[in-house]
């Protein structure tokens, strides 16, 4: 540790404003790394209850939501029993999102039997609907607002997507994009009849 000569010594004396100046600094340091941690250990306890707490989606059955879609509809999980839906959580900003967006949408085209919903979660409203609207996606979406659909299907990365058969249980679930038809095709074979 380099020592301090004379000059040092007068400016860091206590009542001096370089000693105020040095103060602030170490206790602004000090408050941002506290910060830090906070956020940091209130990251890892919500992740250890997304992981820790049963919910819906662990016991086989979809949750009972409703969402408002970007045209203004209430859609509802439960209106929808006896007939297979898919439930996609995406964002705007997500680049695997965007990159399976064109398999889903030609998917709903060419399944009307299946009911799509595309869920924006972790992002902003306005960003979401100007991506919907981007890519023309014929099925429904919506925002979730609350975080309701999110905590319920206890969503852990993006994309997700929930396979749910006639009966309201959840078939199949997969953690990333599709990157192929074959692959979304066989997840879509298993709520199908």
């Amino acid at each position: 540790m380099p020592e301090l000569d004379a000059a040092d010594a007068t400016r860091l004396k206590p009542g001096t404003a370089v000693d105020a100046t040095h103060r602030r600094r170490v206790t602004i340091g000090r408050v941002l790394f506290v910060a830090m941690v906070v956020f940091l250990l209130g990251t890892c306890v919500q992740r250890a209850v997304r992981l820790l707490v049963p919910s819906a989606v662990a016991q086989g059955r979809a949750p009972e939501l409703s969402l408002v879609t970007f045209d203004g509809e209430t859609v509802a999980l439960s209106e929808l029993r006896g007939q297979p839906v898919v439930v996609n959580f995406w964002a705007s900003w997500c680049a695997p999102c965007r990159a399976e967006t064109p398999l889903l949408a030609e998917a709903a085209r060419a399944l009307p039997g299946v009911h799509f919903i595309g869920v924006a979660v972790q992002d902003r409203e306005a960003a979401a609907r100007a991506f919907a609207a981007e890519q023309s996606i014929p099925y429904t979406v919506g925002f979730d607002a609350t975080g309701a659909w999110e905590r319920a299907f206890a969503i852990r990365g993006l994309p997700e997507t929930f396979f749910i058969d006639q009966n309201g249980n959840i078939a199949a679930h997969v953690e990333g994009a599709f990157f192929s038809r074959a692959d979304l095709e066989r997840r879509l074979a298993i709520i199908q009849n």
